[in-house]
């Protein structure tokens, strides 16, 4: 038994095939923080009005401004597509 060694496994061996534990065993990543230092709110909703048929005529509620030409109501005027 004087002969023999603890393996650090845990088991017993002979001298000739003992052998360390490998240092990279013993080897801990560094602690990673993957939060940028600061941040910041995400923009406000842009909302963008286009031009529509129904924007175009000159009735009140349906024109969109800098869209509405003065005494004009398209042919094609629809007023169900109204909000």
């Amino acid at each position: 038994m004087s002969e023999m060694q603890r393996h650090w496994q845990g088991y017993w061996v002979c001298n000739r095939h003992w052998e360390a534990r490998h240092p990279q065993d013993f080897v801990r990543p560094v602690a990673e923080n993957p939060t940028p230092p600061w941040v910041q709110p995400p923009p406000a909703n842009t909302f963008v009005q286009f031009c529509t048929l129904n924007g175009t005529c000159a009735i009140i509620g349906s024109a969109i401004v800098d869209c509405a030409v003065i005494d004009y109501v398209s042919p094609s005027y629809d007023p169900t597509l109204d909000d």
